[in-house]
């Protein structure tokens, strides 16, 4: 009787994970409304003052509220690389939530608008980014909540804690304006 040669399956290999990159997020929230009500009160002093504060912060995504397009025009002009380099995703008209990222440094991948409060206004939006460099996933999330005299601050906490929940997964960072709170 002659028997069949065995057969042995070769080994299975598991490849290894590859290694975590640092990816480096710099951000910031501005209120424009500080600056600007209206447009024909943006002076030129106020814009100045504006564009030396981005200047000096040099960061590579900015969470925006209260910001007319306008004025992220002058933004993205300002910065370096221009507006061809600076690209914007907003909420709604050019007063409500936007944020400003570097595409050199960014890859855009989609954004969920949200209303909340008592006008269309408040609001938030969460953005979805790649990092260029290094693949990593970044949410952004920028938010406008109403202000006390609309919303009582257990309201305006609510709808922050509404907006939070409705974070993509993967590393987030969220900003914008609120409630009157020291903790904020």
């Amino acid at each position: 009787v002659v028997k069949p040669p065995v057969v042995t399956p070769p080994p299975v290999v598991v490849p290894p994970k590859p290694p975590m990159v640092p990816t480096l997020a710099r951000t910031a929230t501005l209120n424009c409304h500080g600056w600007n009500v209206l447009e024909r009160s943006w002076t030129a002093r106020a814009k100045a003052s504006i564009l030396a504060e981005i200047g000096r912060l040099g960061c590579s995504v900015y969470m925006l509220t209260e910001c007319p397009e306008y004025m992220r025009d002058a933004i993205r002009a300002a910065l370096p690389g221009g507006s061809a380099r600076w690209r914007v995703v907003t909420r709604g008209d050019s007063f409500q939530q936007t944020v400003l990222f570097d595409n050199r440094k960014w890859k855009f991948g989609g954004s969920t608008p949200l209303t909340f409060g008592p006008t269309s206004y408040h609001g938030g939006l969460w953005a979805s980014f790649t990092s260029a460099v290094t693949g990593a996933p970044l949410q952004v999330g920028v938010y406008h909540l109403p202000p006390n005299v609309v919303a009582s601050q257990a309201t305006q906490q609510r709808y922050l804690q509404g907006f939070l929940a409705k974070a993509p997964k993967g590393p987030r960072i969220a900003g914008g304006d609120g409630a009157d709170l020291s903790s904020w």
